[in-house]
């Protein structure tokens, strides 16, 4: 059983069969999360699923065998300019899991090369591995603005996305403050310790150091922008760019500002499993709902809504 998706999801009985090239494991999948360039519209039909946790059952290196696993997703050829300049991510010849060629990871089997694979503890359940890309993303943003000396931190959005950030800068020692408009998520925030405030009501006053667009607020960029300060960095993470939400920026605004732009996708998914298995970051309330494969338009449908938090999908 797979998700077929173009457009519109539909649920295909049929298994297809997988037999693992040389370098290639074959991973039976037990649960993927949904995750943001998942929901996008494709423009032909494809199975998608960027990010999987599963057992591998076929490997040339045996140590793998029969372990608990989770997949990177980006595949590249390690020989090119870039790889070689540590940018593996931006491979000039990669492939992705989800996009074509490459089939993702909703399904019952894949095959992977085996270096895209990640040994879990068996300590960390499948509800805690759905986050890691999420944990990932936040890591890499803190990396690309460089969070230090306590600076003033807004994150546009109150998606489980922001809300991971929100987490993890934090206990950097950023004056971390989130504006969203799902007021339920702002309990969380009490929670944490995260000042939070509603969209319609924060003033804009230019003073924000750095200002990170997640998503699940309108005109989140206009709202950013005036936010920040002259020379601020302005960080657009990926759900914000797969929502459709980073495509309005105001290019006039951002020159006479000069405002830094940064966009972060993939993130380090080894440190965030590590991070994760040591029980720093609060996961189980932004689990949404875990539903099977053949569930799957429905679990699209709860993806997409604004309200939504973490979606997974099992494979049993």
């Amino acid at each position: 059983m797979r998700l077929i998706f173009d457009g519109t999801v539909r649920v295909d009985e049929r298994s297809r069969a997988c037999e693992p090239a040389a370098g290639e494991a074959l991973v039976r999948i037990t649960s993927a999360p949904i995750d943001c360039w998942d929901l996008r519209s494709a423009d032909g039909p494809r199975v998608p699923g960027r990010f999987g946790v599963g057992v591998c059952e076929h490997a040339e290196t045996r140590e793998l065998v029969g372990r608990r696993v989770m997949i990177r997703p980006v595949i590249s050829c390690g020989g090119c300019d870039l790889c070689l300049r540590g940018l593996r991510e931006h491979c000039r010849d990669r492939q992705i899991m989800g996009e074509a060629p490459r089939d993702g990871c909703f399904q019952r089997w894949v095959c992977v090369p085996t270096e895209n694979l990640i040994a879990l503890p068996e300590s960390l359940g499948d509800e805690a591995c759905a986050l890691a890309p999420l944990v990932a993303r936040a890591i890499h943003a803190a990396r690309r603005i460089r969070v230090d000396a306590r600076p003033f931190v807004t994150i546009v959005g109150d998606d489980v996305q922001a809300l991971i950030c929100a987490q993890h800068m934090t206990r950097m020692n950023a004056a971390v403050r989130i504006v969203g408009q799902q007021r339920r998520r702002f309990e969380l925030c009490e929670r944490w310790g995260v000042r939070h405030r509603h969209a319609d009501e924060v003033g804009r006053r230019g003073d924000q150091d750095i200002v990170l667009i997640s998503s699940g607020v309108e005109d989140a960029c206009e709202l950013a922008v005036g936010l920040i300060r002259p020379r601020g960095r302005l960080v657009l993470l990926a759900p914000a760019i797969a929502g459709g939400q980073g495509k309005r920026l105001d290019p006039e605004r951002i020159v006479e500002q000069e405002i830094e732009v940064v966009g972060v996708d993939q993130g380090p998914l080894d440190e965030a499993l590590d991070l994760l298995a040591r029980g720093q970051f609060e996961t189980e309330a932004l689990l949404e709902r875990r539903l099977l494969i053949r569930e799957g338009p429905i679990a699209y449908e709860m993806a997409r809504a604004p309200a939504s938090l973490q979606v997974v999908l099992d494979a049993a």
